[in-house]
């Protein structure tokens, strides 16, 4: 079976979608779907480990919040449900930024960035001389 490396435009159009949902999720279910397709996207585009990690630490979150916080004193429900009800939100940007990190390569993360420069040149007129450090100066070695 060939897998297929997502575009970084689409891994990062993907990972927009999962902080959306992130944030109007309003019951845990819609997360757990939001989760479910992240899973399957990661199987789809060969990384079964990340996708299996991801499942068991959402189904280790979720025993945790059903089953282990509940039994728990105040204290300590007071302070760990936050940690796990928005760690748990969060899983789906995780594993998202997982793929990108696994399946795309930096390079090719360049290309907007490089036009995002020349937008900046033509607007401005001029553009960057030299590098990004360019204020800082380099050491000769032939000195």
């Amino acid at each position: 079976m060939c897998f297929r490396k997502p575009d970084p435009r689409a891994g990062l159009f993907i990972l927009l979608l999962a902080n959306i949902g992130m944030f109007l999720e309003r019951t845990g279910k819609q997360g757990n779907v939001l989760t479910g397709v992240i899973i399957v996207v990661l199987i789809l585009y060969g990384c079964p480990k990340i996708a299996a990690g991801g499942a068991g630490f959402l189904l280790l979150l979720y025993c945790l919040q059903a089953f282990v916080l509940p039994a728990s004193p105040i204290a300590f429900t007071a302070l760990f449900s936050v940690f796990v009800n928005m760690t748990r939100r969060m899983l789906p940007c995780l594993l998202t930024g997982a793929l990108l990190v696994k399946s795309a390569a930096s390079m090719s993360l360049l290309p907007p960035c490089e036009r995002c420069i020349s937008l900046k040149k033509s607007y401005y007129g001029h553009g960057c001389h030299g590098s990004l450090l360019s204020g800082y100066s380099r050491r000769d070695s032939s000195h």
